[in-house]
């Protein structure tokens, strides 16, 4: 099996890479609040997926699920531009 950099943080929250403690903080807050049912979340509208959403965390931050937000990995927006791209 090949060895990846993705780690758990919490359970339903995975790091792509390593992020700053205040980064990770609100990335948890944000996995919570929607959860919770709040809104903070967008739907990507791409016709060869469905159950794709994303979290902005910051600038440079993303949350990324593409199970309907079962599951959630925080990346740098570089990689969630390249994961984006990715069909599946």
């Amino acid at each position: 099996m090949p060895r990846t950099n993705v780690v758990e943080a919490v359970p339903g929250l995975t790091l792509a890479s390593p992020a700053p403690p205040a980064c990770l903080s609100k990335a948890n807050r944000q996995v919570m609040a929607f959860r919770e049912g709040a809104h903070n979340y967008c739907q990507l509208k791409d016709r060869r997926q469905k159950g794709v959403l994303k979290i902005n965390v910051g600038p440079f931050w993303r949350l990324f699920s593409r199970n309907n937000g079962e599951s959630w990995v925080l990346m740098t927006h570089e990689r969630y531009d390249t994961e984006r791209k990715k069909k599946r």
